[in-house]
């Protein structure tokens, strides 16, 4: 069944209200994500994109580990920031284009005009 010129302009509507919800959620995600060694030895901070912006070593930390030690706690911290990143990004997106949305019910967007 084809929508009128009418329906088809309140859906499309409707699809940029959930896109505007979106990227608002998404730009308040929080500007820097920080993740830190269990004993605070070392900080990373990432933008919101993802960049490692600083990476703060401890000066202790050099004389109470080995390079190896040191290695895998920086790598480790990495790996958290980036999955906190992700992670909320991953709910912003399944909240507003995952099964449960109303992104999916809009007959316009999916219709060929």
């Amino acid at each position: 069944m084809m929508m009128s010129d009418k329906d088809r302009v309140e859906a499309i509507q409707q699809g940029l209200r959930v896109t505007h919800a979106l990227v608002a959620e998404m730009n308040a995600i929080e500007p820097k994500a920080v993740a830190e060694s269990a004993n605070h030895e070392i900080e990373a901070t990432f933008d919101r994109d993802g960049f490692l912006q600083d990476l703060v070593i401890a000066p202790t930390a050099l004389a109470d580990h080995t390079h190896i030690e040191l290695e895998d706690m920086i790598t480790d911290v990495l790996l958290d920031g980036h999955a906190q990143l992700n992670e909320a990004i991953m709910t912003a997106m399944t909240r507003y284009w995952g099964p449960e949305s109303s992104w999916h019910e809009l007959p316009a967007l999916a219709d060929d005009y």
